[in-house]
């Protein structure tokens, strides 16, 4: 008996000595990680002290981005002693967000943040999963749900150059309110009912650099070189759209590739698009004008000879257009964007 509660009593220490001593070298690398890196700093950071969890306490975090800050008032971040590579984040219902336009109050409902590690490949994340219940921006409803989850993939000998990650992508935004965002109001206005607009579907993107903790908090932060599109499904008051295709960033970190529109709603898009000031008025009437013939063009490396799709293969097959469909050709080509051959605009960019 007297040696069992001896073995008990050597367990208990020395499980409390990895506890305590856990969870105070994970403050010290966060805290080291804020210092040296200009995209996260804190104010703060103190070990939980709680049985069930190994994590700490994150006062103050702010997270920077090409786009905006994000700061919160606190976060808890823990594994599990059973799971040790699994990391859990806790978010306080509040953040805020400074984007260009200014400040914003961002209101979340039960946050979720779960991230699955290699920890024999240096931490690289092996799989995240977001996800949020109602969600508001400046108290006003934003998304009735949001959910992404990303999972490390091969990079791929089809990969952009300069490749060095890869993630398959689970996306879905269930009745985002546009209003909710001033830049996407107007687009709103110009659709005759208007309505939420939800987006569901699955992709892939590369990266130039694996997105460790480290690699997250230093600016540059890692950057797209490519993004895929297998089919995403697009639902905005009336007009409705399915997606697929591919670009990847050019030399100065353009898009440059296609992505196909298949919609019954062609007509519609194009006039909230125009009304909206998202492409000139000009190039509306003009694709309005020639609308069927566009979409009758082929895709980029799309063959119609057999012989020629078995010599020079696309990176990607684009279906035809199902009954009813119009089959519609975005191309990104030297920084510019076209429907066809009718101008667009810019091409977005994907890297700085």
């Amino acid at each position: 008996m007297r040696r069992i509660l001896i073995l008990v009593g050597f367990i208990t220490v020395l499980v409390s000595g990895i506890w305590l001593g856990g969870e105070s070298l994970l403050a010290r690398q966060i805290r080291e990680l804020a210092s040296t890196g200009p995209a996260f700093a804190v104010e703060d950071v103190t070990p939980l002290r709680d049985l069930g969890r190994i994590g700490v306490r994150i006062d103050k975090p702010v997270f920077s981005g090409p786009s905006g800050n994000l700061s919160l008032e606190a976060a808890d971040l823990w594994i599990r002693p059973l799971a040790p590579s699994v990391a859990e984040l806790g978010l306080p219902q509040q953040a805020r967000l400074e984007l260009m336009d200014g400040p914003h109050d961002l209101g979340l409902t039960d946050p979720q943040v779960r991230m699955r590690f290699m920890p024999l490949s240096g931490f690289v994340p092996a799989k995240v999963e977001i996800g949020s219940g109602p969600v508001t921006l400046d108290e006003q409803d934003l998304a009735s749900a949001i959910s992404l989850i990303a999972e490390r993939a091969e990079t791929g000998t089809d990969a952009p150059a300069s490749s060095l990650a890869a993630y398959d992508l689970l996306v879905d935004l269930d009745a985002v309110q546009p209003r909710a965002v001033p830049a996407l109001a107007m687009l709103v206005a110009a659709l005759p009912e208007g309505g939420p607009l939800s987006v569901a579907g699955k992709g892939k993107v590369w990266l130039d650099r694996e997105p460790t903790a480290k690699a997250l908090a230093m600016i540059p932060q890692p950057a797209l070189t490519g993004l895929r599109l297998d089919e995403v499904q697009i639902a905005f008051g009336p007009v409705s759209a399915r997606a697929m295709g591919e670009v990847i960033a050019d030399a100065q970190g353009y898009a440059q590739g296609a992505v196909a529109i298949y919609t019954s709603d062609a007509e519609a898009m194009l006039d909230s698009a125009s009304e909206s000031g998202m492409i000139p008025g000009s190039a509306s009437r003009l694709a309005r004008s020639m609308i069927r013939a566009i979409s009758g063009l082929r895709m980029p490396g799309e063959a119609t000879d057999p012989a020629e799709a078995a010599a020079a293969p696309a990176r990607m097959v684009y279906p035809e257009a199902r009954a009813g469909e119009l089959r519609l050709p975005i191309i990104f080509a030297n920084g510019k964007a076209s429907l066809g051959p009718v101008p667009l605009g810019a091409a977005p960019r994907l890297r700085p």
